[in-house]
């Protein structure tokens, strides 16, 4: 087929395939452009979480997506009845909020108040909001999936599900949605 050219202008149909090899060229070009660069992949699946210490400066992390706010207060009311896991409740915004005593949850003991105030972090998923004592908040940080670490083996009593996985040998990820799925951490 021969090529029609006026004055700068290309014909559409010249630029189109015209054998085999040629179709077969423009298809491998096109699956190489369609994929997404090893790098790329890896920085597009990134996840923020919110680092914070516990007792003996264990670390742990809650994903940013989980987060509703990080409050200090002065005051946790106690009620005589709860379970140890369970720091007391707050009124938050309205709201009576069960504050559980995360270092509990993850090792058995108390956690040791560093502060004259406690740090809360409050959690949300959808209609469902608990909060999760804390000693220190270290700040943001982020990670890749392939990074966690999945089998974490520790003496935790309570449901090992609590648990996301293992940053580093050192960041334990909490695992939220089990968190709030389970109703015998709240107060009702």
């Amino acid at each position: 087929m021969k090529t029609v050219m006026t004055e700068d202008k290309i014909v559409a149909s010249s630029l189109m395939p015209h054998s085999a090899e040629d179709e077969k060229l423009l298809e491998a070009r096109a699956r190489k452009l369609a994929l997404v660069p090893l790098d790329e992949q890896y920085e597009e699946a990134e996840i923020s979480y919110l680092q914070f210490q516990l007792n003996a400066n264990s670390r742990y992390g809650v994903s940013q997506k989980d987060l509703d706010e990080v409050i200090e207060t002065d005051k946790i009311t106690r009620i005589k009845w709860l379970p140890a896991f369970i720091a007391g409740v707050i009124n938050w915004k309205g709201i009576i909020l069960t504050v559980l005593d995360t270092n509990f949850l993850a090792t058995g003991t108390n956690i040791n108040r560093q502060a004259s105030s406690y740090t809360i972090i409050i959690i949300t998923d959808k209609d469902k909001k608990i909060g999760l004592l804390v000693n220190d908040i270290d700040g943001f940080m982020t990670y890749n999936p392939s990074e966690l670490k999945t089998s974490l083996q520790s003496p935790i009593k309570f449901n090992p599900n609590y648990f996301l996985g293992l940053l580093s040998e050192s960041v334990v990820l909490l695992n939220i949605d089990i968190l709030l799925s389970d109703s015998a951490l709240e107060i009702n």
